[in-house]
């Protein structure tokens, strides 16, 4: 995830901690559990190519964590693969947000 900050905007989460992780991935801190869950149905409402979800989240109290869920299709779609807020019906390009790894198994929040 490249541009963290941006999408959580485009996804509407805000009022959050973002803390980084020694392994792939983002977690989320909120000021309390509700929050946390509002965070994580807003998050299940964002696919990729209409139809993936970005993220698998876990909530575990007032924090949430994000591991990077992209589908094997994203390396055929190329530069026109698409994110989509279910809510909202917007839709913007993925690689606004995700940069990937050239190497088809090494991408990760962090590249």
């Amino acid at each position: 995830m490249t541009h963290i900050q941006k999408f959580l905007k485009f996804v509407g989460i805000e009022n959050c901690e973002i803390l980084s992780q020694m392994h792939p991935g983002i977690t989320l801190s909120f000021e309390n559990s509700t929050e946390a869950s509002l965070a994580e149905f807003k998050l299940s409402q964002i696919k990729v190519l209409s139809e993936y979800p970005l993220f698998s989240v876990l909530q575990i109290e007032n924090q949430l964590f994000l591991e990077e869920t992209l589908p094997p299709e994203i390396w055929f779609v190329g530069e026109e693969a698409w994110i989509e807020n279910i809510s909202s019906e917007e839709i913007r390009p993925l690689f606004d947000f995700v940069t990937l790894n050239p190497l088809k198994d090494q991408h990760s929040p962090e590249n």
